[in-house]
């Protein structure tokens, strides 16, 4: 009988494959967006020079969003993680009547690969 960790392990290596799939840009309408034209990053650049001077109010708003942003981001990388391979089908066109099902086998992967470790034995 497979183990729920070569199974935990499988499915990790399915989603980050995934999700590298999905970050490349091979697909239509999925991956990273372009960085734009000339113009606007002109544009950019000047409304950048004329941010006021740092005062603390600035700097804690700056920090605020900086940490809200690296949230935003660990939990897309956390989800691509667990969900990758669903996620993946959904964004080919696949109806939800297929990637939700396969979601929830995932999560109950995942779940009861948590109980066996921190059981500490096997199931």
């Amino acid at each position: 009988m497979i183990s729920f960790a070569k199974a935990v392990i499988f499915v990790l290596c399915l989603n980050l494959a995934c999700w590298m799939i999905n970050q490349s840009g091979v697909m239509p309408s999925t991956g990273l967006s372009p960085l734009g034209n000339a113009t606007q990053t002109e544009e950019i650049q000047k409304s950048v020079e004329q941010v006021p001077q740092k005062s603390p109010e600035n700097l804690v708003t700056l920090v605020t969003g900086y940490v809200w942003f690296a949230l935003q981001f660990m939990w897309q990388l956390i989800s691509w993680i667990v969900f990758g391979f669903p996620m993946f089908l959904g964004n080919l066109g696949l109806p939800q009547l297929i990637t939700v099902p396969l979601g929830a086998l995932w999560f109950t992967l995942f779940g009861l690969f948590l109980v066996e470790f921190l059981g500490g034995r096997g199931t």
